[in-house]
């Protein structure tokens, strides 16, 4: 009797190779398929998350690179996505185990979400399984030394924390900074200057951090008051902002 398919969603942690995970190494030793994301730098190459896995990949096993994966209706991007889902699906049908590989957690901004939304419409009875990831807003809170959640002073109230991303959020921005403790923000690239110019409307600026490229090398935490105008927008990079200081940092 042939073995069902299933369709893994494996985040590898936020780019140090020693954050994966011991159960994403089991799974990834056991499939037969692996997916992931171009490179920035060339759409025909796997990304750097790839090289993370591929020690824990059988030998033989290549890539597939799934890329434009929007799911807006109408779009161009749309038919490659539905595309990349179809092919999935045959791919389960066929019994195959198949991993995307993730940069964080595939539950956290992932393209690996409306992707297997898509494979379950197709596939109603198909086996979708998600291996946890360290996500990239728990290595820059190490790399900061900033508490996410929890209480500021024994007997105090609890922290609120928002985790949101900036470019849809922007319109909103100045009002979650006053209702938040703690505030992370995903993706401010695009919309650096932005959110710096929100940050220093409310009083904030001082309570914020841009961290770049965590837990990998040339990792860097800059207070947001060190940001100056000619500070080029990050490409891989998150801000926290939380009233918290960082007393135990070394």
């Amino acid at each position: 009797m042939k073995r069902p398919g299933a369709f893994y969603g494996i985040g590898l942690g936020p780019g140090d190779p020693e954050l994966l995970t011991i159960k994403a190494a089991r799974v990834l030793r056991g499939v037969d398929i692996v997916v992931c994301r171009p490179s920035y730098e060339d759409a025909r190459r796997p990304n750097d998350v790839y090289r993370i896995a591929e020690p824990y990949l059988r030998a033989g096993i290549r890539p597939r690179i799934f890329d434009h994966l929007s799911n807006h209706p109408g779009s161009a991007r749309a038919k490659v996505f539905l595309a990349q889902a179809a092919e999935l699906v045959k791919c389960l049908k066929a019994g195959k185990r198949v991993a995307f590989v993730l940069a964080g957690d595939p539950l956290v901004y992932s393209p690996f979400i409306a992707l297997a939304v898509k494979v379950r419409e197709l596939l109603p009875s198909a086996v979708i399984r998600v291996v946890p990831g360290v996500s990239s807003m728990q290595a820059a809170a190490a790399a900061a030394s900033v508490p996410l959640v929890g209480r500021a002073r024994i007997g105090g109230p609890p922290d609120r924390l928002l985790v949101v991303h900036a470019p849809e959020s922007l319109g909103d921005l100045k009002s979650i900074l006053r209702e938040h403790d703690t505030i992370v923000l995903f993706h401010v690239g695009i919309v650096f200057r932005a959110v710096v110019a929100a940050l220093r409307e409310a009083g904030r600026l001082g309570d914020a951090v841009l961290v770049e490229k965590a837990s990998r090398p040339g990792a860097t935490v800059t207070p947001a008051r060190e940001l100056g105008r000619e500070v080029r927008a990050p490409r891989h990079g998150l801000m926290i902002v939380s009233r918290h200081r960082p007393a135990f940092r070394s």
